[in-house]
């Protein structure tokens, strides 16, 4: 019996259902955890890299990422719910991949390109900053 038999079969109580066989879970891994990981990510890269002005402005690949995240996350969830299974988990993955893409694109150049400054250590900068 498949898990699409098993919940049209259950009392009702599909929240329950989907809490006790595991997708809360995805909710939290999926959506939570690399919403999370892009986020810190950007932060330490754009720090890093001696671009904190960005941290005041919004950033539209890291929207873009975090809404493709986000619609990804939907369609895993309710794709355990439909008997076409397989095809909602890679419309999930695949728009994964494309957010990782599209934060990668835009986000990691920026490791590359040399402190404005022209002073590559972190300390030197928070001297130059502390009163």
């Amino acid at each position: 019996m498949g898990r699409v038999e098993r919940l049209r079969r259950d009392d009702g109580n599909t929240i329950a259902y989907a809490v006790t066989e595991g997708r809360a879970p995805t909710v939290v891994f999926l959506g939570g955890f690399s919403l999370i990981t892009f986020t810190v990510a950007t932060r330490v890269v754009l720090g890093h890299s001696g671009n904190e002005a960005l941290f005041e402005t919004r950033l539209p690949a890291l929207q873009v990422a975090t809404f493709l995240i986000l619609t990804g996350t939907v369609l895993r969830t309710v794709g355990d719910f439909l008997a076409t299974r397989p095809h909602w988990l890679n419309g999930a993955s695949y728009l994964w991949m494309l957010a990782a893409g599209v934060w990668g694109f835009s986000v990691l150049p920026k490791v590359r390109l040399a402190d404005p400054d022209g002073d590559i250590s972190c300390s030197a900068r928070r001297a130059r900053t502390a009163p």
